[in-house]
């Protein structure tokens, strides 16, 4: 060889002596100028330095003998490939994405993928790392295309991508990120859940909601469940209530096939229903709130509060007797439930009113009083409670004044007197102006008074 071209190769030989690999290939690059013959065994020896130089963690001395590598011979797809992944582990992305263009562009095949594949695939790491996950699943994309054996690698990544993207908040670069796994798989069931997700919390519901009815298509039990409680939510925000709570009662009975749904997840499917259940009993919609508490029963039959909603439904209707029906299921399932104690507490009261003698009155009023205590243990602050215990108790108070009126002596009346009195004057406690209670307790007090009159008139010594 020319005196240039040997001494090239002989400090090639030389700095691969002393580890100095980069430099070694800077030499060799030298001799293939001085003695192009030399271009092929060059380039083949410089590759192979820098593929042990990247297997070695030495990415800064593996570019160097890359970079030669591809100087020396353009065709060698491995080189270009070598240097740009190199470059990715030394953090010069943007210079990686260019060489992996350049490897991609040669068409030539190379393990252990096609070119075009693994180009796609080193530049979707070179994005990842500058932070620009949509566009490396765009990259994902095209590799899949070029090789299909990697769709369910590059589906899964663009859809962990997408949920990354998600929990940080950037919505453009999930949305992005899904539907590049879409893509690649319209069957990707965890892509369309996560994109259905990503929907729904930005508030585009109707795109949601064709994400999730493919999702309860394609998904497993769990996304399946998912899919429906999620269709629901939304129908109910658009606001469709008792569809919404119809989709739950589907999904119940298909979504968790062929497991029965957990426990928890029976609750939770109830307690949707129930609380749509209550927005249309405040709004006076009874028909479509009872629509819900019904379906909510039908998922979850000891569901205490759909059983008093329900109950409440009732009530309003005049339907009393049905209503402490439901009061007392929902109070068999939950024994605490305020609500239910209040309820029928109140349906109570209404029904002593309806009655005409005292006597028949005077029961139902210290029932309802017993449910407001109970209800009162548990919140003292209850104001449902508190205002029905100062009705029950003034209702018990006058149905005793009115007892103690029709008996003819007055050692009978005294003691029905005396009773109403107190009842009068622990309604007085919850409420020091309530107007029944104090013309009640006054009326007590008179009775009682001329109770002990008569009592005294009678006796014959002073």
């Amino acid at each position: 060889a020319p005196a240039p071209a040997r001494a090239g190769l002989g400090m090639a030989d030389a700095y691969e002596g002393l580890g100095r690999r980069a430099e070694a290939a800077r030499c060799l690059v030298e001799a293939a100028k001085a003695d192009p013959r030399l271009g092929a065994e060059s380039a083949r020896r410089c590759a192979g330095w820098g593929a042990a130089e990247y297997g070695a963690g030495r990415y800064a001395e593996a570019a160097g003998c890359f970079e030669a590598a591809a100087s020396l011979d353009g065709g060698r797809t491995d080189a270009r490939f070598g240097l740009a992944d190199a470059l990715v582990k030394l953090g010069r992305h943007d210079e990686a994405i260019r060489w992996y263009e350049k490897a991609g562009k040669c068409g030539v095949s190379s393990a252990p993928a096609p070119a075009p594949a693994r180009a796609g695939l080193g530049m979707a790491d070179a994005y990842e790392g500058l932070g620009r996950r949509a566009e490396a699943a765009r990259c994902l994309v095209e590799a899949a295309k070029a090789d299909p054996s990697r769709r369910a690698e590059c589906g899964d990544r663009c859809t962990g991508w997408g949920a990354a993207e998600r929990k940080g908040g950037r919505h453009a670069e999930a949305a992005g990120c899904f539907e590049a796994a879409l893509s690649i798989d319209g069957g990707n069931a965890d892509a369309r859940f996560g994109l259905a997700d990503l929907l729904r919390s930005m508030g585009k519901n109707d795109d949601a909601l064709r994400e999730y009815s493919s999702v309860r298509r394609l998904g497993s039990p769990d996304q399946r469940a998912h899919a429906y409680v999620q269709i629901a939510l939304a129908l109910a925000e658009m606001p469709r209530y008792a569809t919404a709570a119809a989709e739950l009662v589907c999904m119940a009975a298909k979504a968790a096939e062929p497991a029965a749904p957990a426990a928890g997840r029976i609750a939770e499917l109830a307690g949707h229903c129930s609380r749509w259940g209550d927005t249309l009993y405040g709004q006076e919609r009874d028909d479509g709130a009872s629509y819900c508490y019904a379906l909510a029963l039908s998922i979850d039959p000891c569901n205490a509060d759909a059983r008093t909603g329900s109950g409440n439904v009732m009530a309003r209707q005049g339907r009393l007797g049905d209503a402490l029906e439901e009061y007392g299921a929902a109070l068999k399932a939950d024994p605490r439930s305020a609500g239910a104690l209040v309820g029928a507490g109140t349906a109570l009261c209404e029904l002593a009113k309806g009655k005409q003698h005292a006597d028949e009155r005077l029961p139902e009023y210290l029932r309802a009083e017993r449910k407001f205590g109970e209800a009162l243990k548990g919140d003292l602050n209850n104001p449902g409670a508190l205002t029905g215990a100062g009705r029950a108790l003034v209702g018990a108070g006058t149905a005793l004044c009115e007892l103690a009126d029709g008996m003819p002596r007055a050692d009978e009346r005294l003691p029905e007197y005396l009773r109403a009195e107190g009842k009068f004057a622990e309604a007085l406690k919850g409420d020091p102006n309530m107007y029944e209670a104090r013309v009640g307790a006054g009326r007590a007090l008179v009775g009682a008074g001329t109770a002990l009159c008569e009592l005294a008139d009678g006796m014959p010594r002073a």
